[in-house]
């Protein structure tokens, strides 16, 4: 097969065919650049198939580029081609390809990802974690991002926490109990937590 010519039909999408012998392949201009596609050129006619399943690729990735400005996971951007429709094959090239060219990567999503929630969401370390495994991260990744979390300001959240939940349980012989089960809610270690508990008076227990 000879490439006759090779025009932009949709000056919209930008989308640039090639034609020959009477057929026409749609590709976007990714495709083109890759497989250096210029009038004149002969191609295998085994060659098309790849050059329609690499095209497909470059186009999940322009489809998943909005999607993924607010930071996504590998499983995220997985499922959200699948629900578009492409095929499986597709998603993990794509998904493959934009790992490759730093688009999506769970070490960095896992690291800025503890950093927020710690620090901005005040959790602790175990609901963090629970939150990376809902979100696709791989659970050895999960517990190294973690292991950096900065303890100093883990303590110092969970004493505020620890505070203004104790400011609004009524004083009786379940303030305790109540007060460790919203504080392993928000994601604290029981050690932890047990250090906290020693700056409150539970009078109200005994």
């Amino acid at each position: 097969m000879i490439i006759e010519k090779i025009v932009f039909l949709n000056k919209i999408k930008n989308m640039p065919y090639f034609f020959s012998n009477g057929t026409s392949v749609e590709v976007v201009e990714d495709t083109l650049v890759k497989f250096n596609l210029y009038k004149g050129m002969e191609i295998e006619d085994d060659e098309i198939s790849n050059i329609r399943k690499q095209n497909q690729k470059f186009e999940a990735a322009n489809s998943v580029f909005r999607y993924i400005q607010n930071k996504k996971t590998v499983r995220e951007v997985k499922d959200y081609l699948s629900k578009k429709g492409y095929d499986e094959d597709i998603v993990e090239l794509t998904s493959n390809y934009l790992i490759e060219k730093g688009y999506i990567d769970d070490k960095k999503y896992a690291s800025a990802f503890v950093h927020d929630k710690l620090k901005i969401n005040k959790y602790g370390r175990n609901k963090i974690k629970n939150h990376l495994l809902m979100h696709g991260i791989d659970k050895d990744l999960a517990e190294i991002a973690v292991l950096d979390l900065d303890e100093d300001i883990e303590f110092e959240n969970l004493k505020l926490h620890a505070q203004k939940k104790f400011n609004t349980l009524k004083k009786d012989h379940n303030t305790k109990s109540k007060l460790i089960n919203h504080l392993i809610y928000k994601g604290y270690q029981y050690d932890m937590i047990k250090e906290i508990l020693k700056e409150f008076d539970f009078k109200y227990d005994r």
